[in-house]
């Protein structure tokens, strides 16, 4: 079949001609659609060819406005100083900043998508108080509104808590803030993207003249769209009438709009739902019900069930062509329906099911290596992939030579990268105390184990033993270890008390500076994005004027990133396509592999946080769950229409819920096809064969017997630990060896605590120790006639500060002594009076001990309640 972008650029070409073309605009709804358009546009036209210009809807508010668009991040600031000016932050900026840096986020967001969808913002934002007194409605809300909104909002806060207080005192400014920042882009000429782009909205509807030649050419085109909010629609319309040249081209299939009794839902199946699940429920899913009528609760379990997946497969008309039936009625194509007759879908679809998520990786290799008999051009195999973190196991798993040419397009979570995990490394350094602190032997291992930081010191220490190097010889290279101690004692000396940023942004500049020319240009990526995060939360934090402290920046981290996609783009040229599911959009492709394809990434099941909630974004026109399944289940069946073959590859283990459960466009296919010749199923089963294992074993005799008995016999080894212990005898029964290794041999592995958090061991030595140290006194063990314990004898441990005193002496004595012996393995040649003032730092600057010490002390209290219940008992 030709595809669709093909069709476009012929008919552009037959329409405007070569000259024209190059003149006009045309608006695509990613970069990647344009790209290939621009490989189509070549194809059938020989020789030079001058290209049109790119549009976008960001791009042409901005020069009818004369506002620029910000990033998020730039204003969180703002709203931040906004809120504590209102009162609705506490009097602790650092302490509050880092909680309310999701909540501002969500706020910009929520607004953004008031502006796009042109909802009134006014009646959206109402005061939760005056609504939950209003008794009759007021002008410009129906009395079935009024209703709904009282009936939310009172639910919500029955038996208020602090985070519904919280959600409340938020809400009640959201409409001043909203004002604040309007304001605020008439003043400064800047805002977020939803507030531009409306504002130019209103200037059109105003009578702006969009035909202006600074603003948009006389010819246009509108190519491979799919949900329109309310802004692109305007835009559309407006343009449409203010000139004849403008065209728009829509992607569909016919099977996804023919009213063919195979796209409805059978009687029976409906009846049946009504009968288990109400007719509100079905009304819900289309759109026919208002909030009130359901629970999501009740929807939710209406997903889960059999009946209901048989109402899903049913659906893929009014599903997938939601939006793009509404598109052609406003906005007919210039295709006709032409470009989708006779489209039924893929030719010929294989379903492989896999048995965990990483064996989808193994199967895809396995399916490549068959494939590679079919075809050699792979630029025409696409390898989709909804879990965008199965990406390097991907490339892993592929013939190295498809590997190496594979051209990716995706956005790559930013949290999932090598230099995330080396930023929070060094930010913990450095609240370690950094070169005056301790560098627990776990943090030093993960600095050294981190690719970049490897990458980095390998080229440092080639460019010494370069013979270019005057003086330098390959023997006088440092250690590895030596290069990392230096690059972090220069990021202790750049760091300061206000401002752990800006060490943060050298270390970044200097190990960029240091990379060698065969770097992969991957790492360079993850670094040059990253230091553009950082720089632009320093100038957010500077503007508020809060210290930039390693532990503010530690807490702030995982947001940043979190919400962070590093944009890796390919070329249509050359090599098998690897891309994310949204990437797909408008391109058509000779062979389809699809990952992933489970409830749980097809549809994609995250939603975008928001105050505004669901029933309410209904009410208000705003987007909503089902629109977002419908945007998806257009975009699944469009990446197969035209494919000549198409592979499904799932997860099929019930163990793992969502992420184990086959995707509803499965169902879809198989009710649309049915098994047979053209859909068929092959499940993998992986059973990997370990190499054989020579067991292990020392035998008790010679000098072994010899320490064996004396362990036995002895009461506490050389470090002062008990020597036949409960724990030791637990190890004896399940592993001898590790007895071996751990009691005699005297081997123990590394226990290091980099974060200051007490692990189950310590966490129970600190117990044990504690109720030693409390009862020995009591009993007097060394006396030849020790004491029986009484009753009143732990009465005078329950009051006064004792338990707590001996809580801190243990675990100062116990974690002191971690940590001594962690310096005589490193070999750190400090003083005993150093290491103890480093640890006493430690633990006063660590509050996650503090708490610790403090659940530490309850159970210890409780033992002792326990003890005078008993004893008083027995008595």
């Amino acid at each position: 079949m030709t595809p669709f972008l093909k069709q476009v650029a012929q008919d552009l070409l037959k329409q405007w001609g070569v000259e024209k073309l190059g003149s006009s605009m045309l608006f695509f709804p990613s970069a990647r659609t344009r790209l290939s358009f621009v490989q189509q546009l070549h194809e059938l036209h020989e020789g030079a060819l001058l290209l049109p210009e790119w549009g976008d809807l960001r791009g042409v508010m901005e020069r009818l406005t004369g506002l620029e668009v910000v990033e998020p991040l730039a204003l969180v600031g703002e709203v931040h100083g906004f809120m504590m000016e209102k009162g609705v932050l506490k009097d602790r900026p650092e302490e509050d900043f880092d909680s309310f840096f999701p909540w501002a986020q969500t706020i910009l967001s929520d607004f953004d998508q008031v502006d796009k969808y042109r909802v009134d913002a006014r009646r959206l934002f109402l005061n939760i108080r005056d609504l939950k007194a209003m008794d009759s409605p007021v002008d410009y809300l129906s009395e079935e509104q009024v209703q709904i909104l009282k009936a939310y909002f009172g639910e919500m806060f029955k038996g208020e808590s602090p985070i519904t207080e919280k959600y409340q005192t938020i809400w009640n400014v959201l409409y001043d803030l909203y004002i604040h920042l309007q304001e605020r882009m008439d003043e400064c000429k800047q805002s977020y993207e939803g507030a531009v782009i409306r504002r130019g909205v209103e200037m059109v509807l105003a009578g702006a003249d969009l035909r202006d030649e600074r603003i948009l050419p006389e010819r246009v085109a509108f190519i491979g769209f799919n949900a329109l909010n309310a802004c692109e629609q305007v835009l559309f319309d407006r343009v449409g009438r203010a000139g004849a040249n403008t065209r728009y081209y829509w992607n569909y299939a016919d099977y996804l709009l023919d009213e063919n009794p195979e796209g409805h839902e059978s009687r029976a199946v409906v009846e049946e739902m009504e009968e288990v699940f109400g007719r509100q429920v079905l009304e819900a899913q289309r759109g026919e019900a208002t909030p009130e009528d359901y629970s999501l609760d009740l929807l939710e379990e209406f997903r889960r069930v059999e009946g209901a997946k048989r109402y899903f497969v049913r659906r893929p008309r009014e599903e997938a062509g939601l939006f793009i039936s509404q598109n052609l009625r406003d906005f007919p194509s210039a295709l006709g329906k032409s470009s989708a007759e006779s489209m039924h879908g893929a030719q010929r679809i294989c379903l492989h099911a896999t048995p965990t998520i990483l064996s989808q990786a193994e199967a895809l290799g396995s399916l490549l290596q068959e494939l590679e008999g079919e075809t050699s051009d792979w630029s025409r195999t696409v390898v989709v992939l909804p879990d965008e973190s199965l990406l390097f196991p991907v490339l892993e798993q592929m013939p190295q030579h498809l590997a190496r040419e594979a051209n990716i397009t995706m956005g790559y979570p930013m949290r999932s990268t090598p230099v995330y995990d080396l930023l929070t490394d060094a930010t913990q350094y450095l609240q370690l105390g950094g070169a005056e602190g301790e560098i627990p032997t776990e943090l030093h291992d993960r600095l050294w184990l981190n690719p970049i930081m490897k990458g980095w010191v390998g080229a440092q220490r080639r460019a010494e033993a370069s013979p270019s190097t005057k003086g330098a010889t390959k023997s006088s290279s440092p250690e590895p270890s030596m290069y990392i101690k230096g690059l972090l004692e220069e990021l202790a000396s750049d760091h300061t008390r206000t401002d752990a940023l800006q060490a943060e942004l050298n270390l970044l500049e200097r190990i960029a500076e240091g990379w060698a020319e065969d770097t992969p240009l991957v790492w360079q990526a993850y670094v040059h994005n990253a230091y553009g995060l950082l720089s632009d939360l320093r100038t957010t934090l500077q503007r508020i004027g809060l210290e930039i402290s390693p532990r503010l920046l530690l807490r702030l981290l995982p947001q940043v990133f979190g919400s962070s996609k590093l944009p890796i783009k390919g070329s249509t040229q050359q090599g098998i396509q690897v891309m994310g599911f949204l990437e797909t959009r408008n391109l058509d492709f000779d062979r389809v592999i699809i990952l992933s394809t489970n409830e749980s990434y097809l549809p994609a099941q995250q939603q975008r946080p928001s105050f505004i909630f669901n029933s309410l974004q209904r009410l208000y026109g705003l987007p909503s769950l089902a629109d977002r399944e419908a945007m998806y289940a257009y975009y699944f069946h469009m990446a197969i229409a035209r494919a000549e073959s198409v592979h499904l590859v799932y997860v099929n283990n019930e163990s793992l819920g969502q992420e184990g459960e086959e995707s509803r466009y499965i169902l879809q296919i198989k009710h649309l096809w049915g098994m047979g010749e053209r859909l068929r199923s092959i499940d993998y089963l992986f059973n990997p064969s370990p190499s054989a294992l020579t067991p292990k074993s020392v035998p008790k005799a010679g000098p072994i017997r010899t320490q064996l008995e004396a362990f036995l016999h002895t009461e506490k080894n050389e470090e002062g630990k008990l020597s036949f212990s409960p724990s030791a005898i637990k190890n004896l029964i399940e592993c001898p060896m590790r007895f071996y290794y751990s009691r005699l041999a005297r081997l123990h592995g590394r226990r290091d605590n980099a974060t200051g958090e007490f692990d189950s061991l310590l966490f129970g030595n600190i117990i044990h120790g504690s109720l030693n140290e409390l009862y020995t006194p009591l009993v007097s063990p060394e006396a030849k006639n020790p004491r029986v314990l009484e009753a009143k004898d732990l009465e005078g441990l329950k009051n006064g500060d004792t338990i707590r005193r001996t809580v801190r002496e243990k675990t100062l004595e116990l974690l002191l002594a971690e940590k001594v012996q962690r310096e005589e393995d490193n070999q750190r040649g400090r003083t005993a009076a150093t290491k103890q003032r480093h640890q006493l730092a430690d633990i006063h600057l660590h509050t996650l001990q503090e708490l610790q010490m403090q659940v530490a002390e309850g159970v210890i209290r409780n033992v002792i309640e326990t003890d005078i219940h008993s004893l008083g008992a027995e008595s």
